[in-house]
């Protein structure tokens, strides 16, 4: 055990900048720190710093009412546990009562728990990076560049550039957001050319921009081949528009900086959940503890391996399952199959345009199911009409009239019904009326008449008679009329007799 024995608090301050620079719509303050230096009863000595980007009053004033009190004497070799009594000072009664914000108590207790691991390691006689596990014995890093400044111009960007590169980094990141997109692509074009396509270009744009100018903006940087674009949206609705950009664009976003612990990184994979074929990166360089940030991470890496599935991976699922069930009864039972496809279809169609603009997987199950439906209905009505009006004429009993065999005249003959069908049993030569105008397929058509015949025609007929020695014509006498006429493929009309039978 290590107790804490005295607690040592510096306020540093940086000058006043003469010249300022700017992120895209902030200016970057000198700095302002608190250096809090434990040491132990064991002589131990270990240092943590807190940051803040506006006033460093309210990080000093809880050191000057009675913070210390809560940290003496406890084991600076138990960090977790110190960390968790001040953290739990941010929602807390004697907090509110002397004024320490949440803000102070997050950075505060971050820098309490870092000089608590720098006495940890000294103790051990290891860096911290092994005693976390030693994965890697190096780090990359990049240069931050690109601010924005007064009168600063094209030469003096160029120029920052180029020192930067003779310093020998390899990555840079960019600021940009605080001009338009063209003015912006200029200046990203400008440093693409001083450091050349062989190094590493990052682009953050501090949330200045809505979605719609973050849409247009991801277009446009994909020319420039960055390794990454950072926070490219506005606060008020990051988590959910972070999701929506990362399956409009290639680059790989990043997100979270703005996070203060490890509970907003995580509710930011939460809301984004897993990232439709696009990497989203949580990052946080201000989070609460070095402990707790490791933690946090490795809980955010856990839950986002995890993540539940989005709206857009359950309706894509749904309507997967659904159009795999058309295919299974179009097989099976025909025109059903494309019902199953419409209603897919029609689930994703009929949601709001702006819904279904956020649902790319869906929509592609959609305009898949759509198009098998319409395939699909065209095919079967060509089907349908193939049959209709190719193979069942051809393979119905329709084939004459033709002269009827022997057995069947005087049963033809005998009949009375009108519109008379006598089919002829190729097989038994027996005749029978036909079923609903039809001769079945083993037998042949061998008369249609209609009502009785006539005996004989008359007179006036006769110039028709030539056609009595036709195997495919009778003649025919209107009775209202008195007219004779020849007959047709399929034999008298109804208003008519046959006077002279084929």
């Amino acid at each position: 055990m290590a107790r804490i024995a005295s607690l040592q608090v510096y306020a540093l301050r940086g000058p006043k900048i003469a010249r300022p620079h700017w992120t895209a719509f902030f200016p970057v303050p000198p700095g302002n720190e608190i250096l809090v230096r434990l040491r132990t009863q064991q002589g131990l000595e270990g240092f943590g710093l807190a940051s803040s980007y506006s006033a460093i009053e309210p990080l000093v004033k809880p050191w000057q009412s009675g913070l210390s009190e809560l940290i003496l004497g406890e084991d600076a070799l138990a960090p977790e546990r110190l960390y968790q009594k001040m953290f739990r000072l941010t929602a807390n009664k004697v907090a509110s009562e002397k004024g320490w914000s949440r803000e102070a108590m997050i950075r505060l207790s971050a820098a309490v728990d870092l000089a608590c691991w720098d006495i940890v390691g000294k103790a051990a006689n290891l860096p911290l990076y092994k005693l976390f596990g030693g994965f890697r014995d190096e780090v990359p890093c990049y240069a931050t560049c690109g601010y924005y400044r007064e009168g600063k111009d094209e030469q003096e960007l160029r120029d920052d550039l180029q020192m930067m590169v003779d310093q020998g980094h390899t990555g840079f990141k960019v600021k940009i957001g605080g001009l338009s997109l063209k003015d912006d692509m200029e200046r990203l074009r400008v440093i693409r050319e001083v450091i050349g396509e062989r190094k590493d270009l990052m682009v953050d744009v501090n949330r200045a921009w809505d979605f719609k100018t973050a849409c247009e903006g991801v277009k446009l940087l994909e020319a420039f081949n960055p390794r990454w674009l950072e926070e490219p949206v506005a606060w008020e609705d990051d988590r959910r528009l972070l999701k929506l950009l990362a399956q409009r664009t290639s680059i790989p976003l990043s997100g979270g900086e703005s996070e203060n612990t490890s509970f907003g990184c995580r509710s930011l994979l939460e809301v984004i959940g897993q990232p439709v074929g696009r990497p989203i990166y949580a990052q946080d360089d201000r989070m609460g503890g070095n402990l707790f940030g490791y933690g946090g991470y490795g809980g955010t890496n856990s839950w986002s391996s995890g993540a539940p599935p989005t709206q857009d991976e359950r309706g894509a699922g749904t309507g997967w399952m659904l159009y795999a069930l058309g295919c299974f009864l179009c097989l099976c039972f025909g025109p059903v199959g494309p019902l199953f496809w419409f209603v897919v279809a029609g689930m994703h169609y009929c949601k709001p345009r702006e819904v279904r603009e956020n649902l790319p997987q869906e929509a592609q199950v959609a305009r898949v199911s759509l198009m098998t439906a319409v395939g699909s209905t065209c095919m079967l009505v060509a089907i349908f009409m193939f049959l209709a009006f190719v193979v069942y004429p051809n393979t119905s009993a329709w084939q004459g009239p033709f002269a009827c065999e022997e057995p069947c005249r005087d049963w033809a003959m005998s009949s009375s019904s009108q519109e008379l069908l006598v089919c002829l049993n190729k097989n038994t030569q027996r005749c029978a009326a036909p079923n609903r105008n039809r001769c079945w397929d083993d037998e042949t058509l061998c008369r249609q008449t209609v009502t009785s015949s006539a005996t004989e025609c008359p007179r006036s007929c006769d110039s028709f008679s030539g056609f009595a020695s036709r195997s495919d014509r009778a003649v025919c006498f209107n009775n209202a009329t008195a007219a004779c006429s020849e007959s047709s493929s399929r034999g008298c009309f109804s208003t008519d007799f046959v006077c002279r039978p084929i």
